[in-house]
């Protein structure tokens, strides 16, 4: 009943909010999470009806928090900060920056690569002052493998930037900012604890525990959920998201080689891939896909600090089976 009140309070319709409803998206944030086409296509309305659910929501949201969520995205998109530096030389060069605001960038590789040990690494980045290339911000981590570790987030603070992590205080307060949430109802969150940053460890393991036992067709409608509420999070408040994937073992002519989970529907979802895999007995990273970069890769190590990179200015790739990236394994 509260949550029909609350449709009601942004003006929408009765039969409108009747269907919303039918179709459990009684929150303002599940009804953001779909554009006006998958709207138009889920509710049976005409394009423009579509449109201006989406704009009635919006003022909603505003409106509840008099106009701070509006002030909270004017000030993001005027400061125009554009990157969180990953501190990853190579990685940030050809990114123009690092890691992009306003995206979802994912981290794909099999297990023990390296994928939450660089979340870990861009939450601390992420909460440092501006000055120190951070975005002097809060990080949601969601953590759906229990392998976020506050020990282990705690280390490499203290090894990477021992200057500014030199005191209970400034311990406390890197633990306060990194915060492990859930993916729903997040605005209050973001705009109450200037989150800079959303990880999201893995995309993966939400889906499946979403659609067990489901067909195929509600594993595709999952994901496309799951991708349009991450991007309209990164466009909203204009801040990086960062989700880790699995890969799967797919045959192909006899031969078996590791992919990417999801398939190229949440390819096509991301802005920037990012794979991590082994090339011998040394790691690899590989920017996969990016609008400002080529495919290209080179070698990481993992130390105490986090993921530390050589010099180097990388290796072009050929980028042929794009979608369906071959990950060698360990």
């Amino acid at each position: 009943m509260q949550s029909k009140r609350k449709l009601i309070k942004a003006g929408l319709e009765e039969d409108i909010i009747q269907k919303l409803i039918s179709f459990g998206l009684s929150e303002y944030s599940s009804i953001l999470a779909y554009s006006e086409w998958e709207l138009f296509q889920l509710l049976d309305v005409d394009i423009y009806r579509a449109r201006g659910i989406i704009q009635s929501v919006s003022r909603a949201v505003c409106q509840t928090f008099k106009g701070r969520t509006l002030d909270v995205i004017l000030e993001s998109k005027s400061r125009k900060a554009g990157y969180l530096a990953s501190t990853i030389d190579p990685l940030d060069r050809h990114l123009l920056g690092g890691i992009p605001s306003g995206s979802v960038t994912e981290i794909v590789s099999q297990a023990g690569m390296g994928k939450t040990q660089m979340c870990h690494m861009l939450s601390v980045i992420a909460t440092l002052p501006v000055d120190k290339g951070g975005l002097d911000g809060g990080v949601i981590y969601y953590d759906t493998e229990t392998a976020f570790s506050a020990e282990r987030l705690v280390e490499m603070a203290r090894e990477k930037y021992p200057e500014e992590f030199k005191g209970a205080t400034d311990i406390e307060r890197l633990v306060n900012r990194v915060q492990k949430h859930s993916l729903q109802n997040l605005e209050v969150t973001i705009i109450e604890h200037k989150i800079k940053l959303i990880v999201l460890d893995s995309i993966a393991s939400v889906v499946r525990k979403e659609t067990r036992g489901d067909s195929a067709e509600k594993r595709t409608e999952a994901v496309s959920k799951e991708a349009a509420l991450l991007k309209n999070l990164a466009e909203i408040f204009d801040i990086p998201v960062v989700v880790t994937n699995r890969v799967t073992k797919k045959y192909e002519t006899g031969q078996s080689y590791v992919s990417p989970a999801l398939g190229t529907l949440w390819a096509h979802s991301v802005n920037n891939r990012i794979v991590l895999d082994a090339q011998g007995d040394k790691r690899r990273m590989i920017i996969a896909k990016s609008p400002v970069s080529p495919v290209l890769s080179f070698y990481f190590t993992i130390r105490m600090e986090g993921i530390v990179c050589g010099e180097e200015g990388g290796v072009e790739m050929n980028p042929d089976n794009y979608w369906g990236q071959k990950i060698q394994m360990k």
